[in-house]
């Protein structure tokens, strides 16, 4: 993917997972990648490559965004990718459910899905350079009500009108900046609990590949569906509602 080569590239939640694969496409194609996580150790494999660099990230920390390094000519690409569930993988269904979800990890869930995309805007768009992409990591849980993880659906739906709303704005300011989201289905990574495999699990390449495509191909405003690997990836098209916007 010769659009990636010599690019700056920003990746969140790059330990495992969409945002390891995400880091091997990048990579592979030549981009100047600055991977963050919580745990660096995972990272370490990168470690020789002279373009990789990694940086210890709490997203939901506004001031960690503000320490961030960023490269002298901003940033061409991102991917706000970091976020969690609910509950660890070993729990039940039980866990959860909104109505018991303790407080520390609902307080969690918001904090990462939703603060953490809201402050990595505000971190990255004054930096990111004309033409180029951010894009979050949402679900198709932020498409539709997602019963076994209410909160996790509804910190999704958040993300979605979040990206929609920022790229409504960069039209009206007639910017050439783009932000996208992609919403994934069922994805092999450690934050799904157990409970919740019975679905159709892709292999996280298929949602980074996607990633990269929107981050070189995407329009402005585009919210990107792939369910399963066999289905091709679905444009969500924003709802027209009547009398909305009416003078």
């Amino acid at each position: 993917m010769d659009a990636l080569r010599d690019k700056d590239v920003l990746i969140t939640g790059a330990a495992g997972g969409i945002g390891r694969a995400l880091a091997e496409v990048a990579l592979d194609a030549g981009a100047k990648v600055t991977l963050t996580d919580l745990d660096l150790a995972p990272l370490e494999r990168y470690a020789g490559s002279a373009r990789a660099r990694t940086a210890l990230l709490n997203v939901a920390d506004e001031a960690e965004w503000k320490a961030l390094l960023v490269p002298a000519e901003g940033w061409d690409f991102v991917a706000l990718n970091a976020g969690v569930m609910s509950a660890p993988p070993e729990a039940s269904p039980e866990e959860s459910d909104i109505l018991a979800l303790p407080a520390d990890r609902y307080r969690r869930i918001v904090d990462v899905n939703v603060d953490g995309v809201a402050f990595g805007m505000r971190s990255a768009l004054p930096v990111l350079n004309a033409g180029g992409a951010l894009v979050a990591t949402a679900s198709a849980a932020g498409l539709v009500g997602y019963g076994l993880d209410p909160a996790y659906s509804m910190t999704k739906h958040a993300v979605v009108g979040l990206v929609r709303a920022i790229a409504a704005q960069l039209e009206m300011k007639k910017s050439s900046q783009r932000v996208c989201a992609i919403c994934p289905g069922g994805v092999q990574t450690d934050i799904v609990p157990t409970y919740a495999r019975a679905i159709p699990m892709m292999e996280p390449r298929i949602i980074a590949e996607e990633i990269a495509d929107l981050w070189t191909a995407g329009k402005n405003g585009e919210i990107r569906a792939r369910v399963q690997a066999e289905i091709p990836a679905q444009r969500i098209d924003e709802p027209t509602l009547e009398g909305w916007g009416a003078a």
